[in-house]
């Protein structure tokens, strides 16, 4: 099995930009301030994204600019699911496993809730369209498409692609075998469902395995629910050109989409504290973060309630946010007794 593609300027400055973010949000390791916060709402937005690829729901209306997530009561049970199978990381991709398809399989069962068993066949036997969804006419839409392998001939695919991993897993780097991968799985498309699920833990598994983002707090599922048109149109083309440049370039571009959220949610959590975009960093004590944190709660409001939410004086709040004015994280509305504060940076109420 051969891919064909071109590692251009393109790709290989994405990647490089990748892992420029990327090793700014791991160089402070479990020092990070607000990292437990960074990896629930990267972990609950990446696997709202990861089950809503094929529904019509609007894009905007399910990726949220706030610190907690809400999911669709159809979403829930894929959601859950998603997000524990991230969690299991360290066990499909641990060091030194040899990759094969029995951590697919094993990928596809726990996405969808079931018990792994050795030898059991669940790969499709019929032929399969798929709902791509559409935006037109202002709203979202879905049309079929057919998948052109047909049922007879997946576990060969499957069997070649994984002479393929074991040849060159060690050898090409690790995105690289994660994008090439997730393409023949998308291609092949051996599973009745949970086809992009899968592929999508198993780039992360590629990665963690590599010591990449081994916390989980890259969101690039996003990248593909905001551009699901062009992820369809972008994968059949490559399908029908046998030429993966331009789905490598898209997949280096979903992971810089997942770095760099994963860097403004941060920003956000910090009250601006932190911004690892630029590089800069204001060092907060204890009880200015928890000033940040109350006000990422509460929104707008005055120096007495956040002094009775944190059991502070209302005088050394006071002091508190002086300083956090200085540092220009904080705005003041009013004077003395009828002055209110919010943050400069934070999430929507």
């Amino acid at each position: 099995m051969q891919f064909n593609y071109q590692l251009t300027s393109i790709f290989l400055n994405t990647i490089s930009e990748f892992y420029r973010l990327h090793g700014a949000l791991y160089a402070m390791g479990d020092s990070l301030p607000w990292k437990r916060q960074l990896e629930q709402i990267v972990g609950d937005r990446a696997a709202l994204a990861a089950v809503s690829l094929d529904s019509p729901h609007e894009v905007d209306g399910l990726i949220q600019d706030k610190r907690s997530v809400v999911v669709p009561v159809e979403f829930k049970n894929a959601f859950v699911n998603y997000r524990q199978t991230k969690g299991r990381l360290g066990e499909f991709f641990a060091p030194g496993r040899k990759l094969d398809l029995t951590v697919f399989d094993q990928i596809h069962q726990s996405i969808l809730n079931e018990y792994y068993q050795p030898n059991m066949s669940f790969y499709r036997t019929k032929d399969k369209v798929l709902p791509k969804v559409v935006f037109e006419n202002g709203t979202y839409q879905k049309v079929e498409i057919a998948i052109k392998t047909p049922p007879q001939l997946i576990i060969e695919q499957l069997n070649d692609l994984n002479e393929w991993i074991a040849e060159n897993y060690r050898i090409l780097n690790p995105v690289l075998v994660a994008a090439l991968v997730y393409f023949r799985l998308a291609k092949i498309h051996p599973y009745a469902d949970g086809n992009g699920r899968t592929a999508k833990v198993f780039v992360h598994g590629v990665l963690y395995q590599n010591q990449i983002d081994s916390n989980n707090i890259i969101v690039m599922e996003e990248f593909y629910l905001k551009n699901r048109s062009r992820y369809y149109d972008i994968v059949g083309e490559a399908i029908e050109t046998e030429d993966l440049t331009s789905w490598l370039e898209f997949f280096a571009n979903g992971l810089l989409y997942g770095a760099m959220e994963s860097v403004k949610i941060l920003h956000k959590l910090s009250g601006g504290s932190i911004d690892l975009a630029t590089g800069a960093f204001i060092k907060l004590t204890d009880n200015q973060m928890q000033i940040i944190n109350a006000l990422q709660g509460l929104g707008r409001t005055s120096g007495a309630e956040i002094g009775r939410t944190l059991g502070l004086s209302r005088q050394y709040v006071n002091n508190l946010m002086n300083e956090l004015i200085d540092f220009g994280l904080i705005e003041k509305t009013g004077e003395r007794r009828s002055a209110t504060y919010a943050l400069v940076t934070g999430f929507r109420a």
